[in-house]
């Protein structure tokens, strides 16, 4: 997992599915967790309306981006989800030319990256 503030109401978060698998059954327990540990690890204040834009790629990894919605009506630290599932393409980009021939799923999650990868920040 990956996680990186990207300004003061948007931040992002990066799993690899040997991590955790997501699917649209068990996502919002899953982002929940996943607040708890943000919060706990971090220290930093979650609560509010959030719209969560999920972006999935080929069972490889999941991209959360979180943005806070203002709204005057949380109380008490509760968080408020909306969660919005995407299918946008995104380009992988693997290096290295044995893990491209490998069909080890736990080797390439590691050694990827994402070619011009621009979401809603």
């Amino acid at each position: 997992m990956k996680f990186e503030i990207i300004d003061k109401s948007t931040f992002q978060v990066k799993i690899n599915t040997s991590y955790k698998r997501i699917n649209k059954e068990n996502q919002t327990n899953i982002i929940k967790e996943l607040l708890l540990l943000i919060k706990k690890r971090y220290a930093i204040d979650i609560y509010g309306f959030y719209e969560v834009n999920i972006y999935t790629y080929n069972n490889l990894f999941t991209i959360m981006l979180f943005k806070r919605i203002n709204r005057d009506d949380s109380f008490y630290n509760t968080i408020d989800l909306k969660i919005i599932n995407h299918s946008k393409e995104l380009d992988i980009i693997i290096d290295d030319f044995i893990l491209k021939n490998t069909k080890n799923i736990y080797k390439i999650c590691e050694h990827y990256y994402i070619k011009n990868l621009n979401l809603h920040y």
